[in-house]
């Protein structure tokens, strides 16, 4: 594998926009998800910069931030209320805007329970 992604690089290298080399990057990162654990992806492309310069990269990471924002409200608010009623927990982990989820969150030491939260 070090030889492939070896290869990657020098072809990447003679001619391929930054552009282009992170999404190259970004896609290699993904395929070898898909095969091999994070750890070893990880340690596979150690020095590949470019990958986080990647509009794909950086989408990727945008879409999973409302997912771990709600996860994090959901386990915050667990700790100060107990835990959500089912639809406390299916409304904020369907909710997909960041800024929103961002919103309760400061507001989640205002409120008295999860009613008053998403009121």
């Amino acid at each position: 594998m070090p030889q492939t992604l070896e290869q990657i690089q020098q072809r990447l290298k003679t001619g391929a926009s930054p552009a282009v080399q992170g999404q190259v990057w970004t896609a290699t990162f993904i395929l070898l998800g898909l095969r091999f654990r994070k750890e070893l992806s990880e340690r596979l492309l150690t020095g590949v910069m470019t990958m986080e310069e990647s509009v794909t990269y950086q989408a990727i990471i945008e879409k999973g931030q409302p997912k771990e924002a709600s996860r994090l409200l959901l386990r915050l608010g667990q700790v100060r209320f107990g835990p959500p009623p089912e639809k406390a927990r299916k409304t904020i982990e369907s909710m997909t805007e960041l800024d929103h989820l961002e919103r309760l969150s400061e507001r989640l030491v205002q409120v008295a329970g999860w009613d008053e939260l998403l009121a």
